[in-house]
């Protein structure tokens, strides 16, 4: 406990914290955090301190979600998120681990601690956004990492955290087969490719008629700026390196991450065709989470050159456009006479 707190106030917070039975965020817990926060110095730095060295023991799933939570919410007003990283983290993994994969494909365990694992893992996507190298802790987590794969189907905070973890950034040659052109462009911060599509489809708008360029709202919403709810549709047929006119797959699936990509020569390659479906959308959902300090975007570095295009045409043995298939000759009915 802090040497500059009173311990009267900090025993009535871990009181409060193992009594906490409810998903409510009020009564004698709330009132408790509020007593140690006007105790403290430094704008709440010993509360934090206290309620940190506290968290990874509370009993109860109800009262360590709700220290979480607050914690979260302390980092998102500029406390130092290194402060309480820890403690938040290993209270995940406490409740985590609590919990067994049931046949249905849930998660069986204590009374709770689902709902323990959502909010401390709300409140490490909090710590994330507010501090970059902590991503790259929570990447190099393997027991962690284990741990969200496992729930990442019962539990939001598992999905977030996994968003989060999934992040990529890389340079990406692409290959455009109708207008047998491409370009090399950098990712960044992109978890799944759906989002990828949508940030890929801005910066190669110059292949696209008018009418099909995304539009600002959505673009502002990919990146961020903007949390309205969105749709984009795929103006191509996103595919692998390999895949032919005749045998196109295999696809790039959106709901992969973009490590799912293949490479030609240590390079990711991903090539264009036509649309082969009447429709292929996905909604703003996968744009989340997005974090302020590692925010997502895709860069055109540049166009290939004629003679790079070429080079990169033989390495992964694109095809040629299809030709325009010639319209059919119209037979008379059988019934007409002229």
């Amino acid at each position: 406990m802090s040497d500059t707190l009173d311990p009267a106030l900090l025993r009535k917070l871990v009181e409060a914290a193992n009594e906490h039975g409810s998903e409510d965020y009020s009564g004698p817990l709330a009132e408790a955090i509020n007593d140690v926060v006007n105790a403290s110095a430094d704008g709440g730095k010993d509360a934090i301190l206290a309620v940190c060295a506290e968290l990874p023991r509370i009993s109860s799933p109800y009262g360590a979600a709700m220290l979480a939570v607050w914690l979260g919410a302390m980092v998102e007003n500029g406390h130092d998120p290194g402060r309480s990283f820890k403690a938040v983290r290993d209270t995940y993994l406490n409740w985590s681990i609590s919990l067994h994969n049931s046949d249905d494909g849930g998660a069986q365990g204590p009374e709770g601690a689902l709902h323990a694992l959502e909010n401390c893992g709300r409140s490490l996507v909090s710590h994330c956004m507010n501090d970059g190298p902590i991503v790259d802790t929570l990447r190099a987590d393997d027991v962690l990492v284990q741990e969200l794969k496992r729930l990442e189907d019962s539990s939001n905070g598992a999905m977030w955290l996994t968003q989060v973890v999934s992040q990529m950034s890389a340079e990406l040659i692409v290959l455009n087969v109708e207008k047998q052109a491409g370009a090399l462009v950098r990712y960044e911060n992109i978890a799944n490719c759906f989002h990828l599509f949508t940030l890929l489809q801005e910066v190669l708008e110059e292949w696209l008629p008018p009418e099909k360029r995304p539009a600002k709202s959505l673009m502002e919403c990919a990146r961020g700026t903007s949390e309205k709810n969105e749709r984009d549709e795929a103006r191509w047929h996103f595919t692998q390196p390999g895949s032919s006119e005749t045998e196109p797959e295999p696809w790039v699936w959106g709901e992969a991450s973009p490590s799912s990509i293949g490479k030609v020569d240590g390079k990711q390659v991903v090539i264009l065709r036509p649309p082969i479906m009447a429709s292929r959308g996905w909604g703003s959902g996968f744009f989340c989470p997005i974090l302020h300090r590692r925010p997502p975007d895709v860069k055109l570095l540049h166009f290939l050159s004629e003679e790079e295009f070429l080079k990169w045409k033989e390495r992964v043995q694109l095809s040629e456009p299809a030709a325009p298939k010639a319209a059919a000759e119209k037979k008379k009915p059988w019934w007409k006479w002229r």
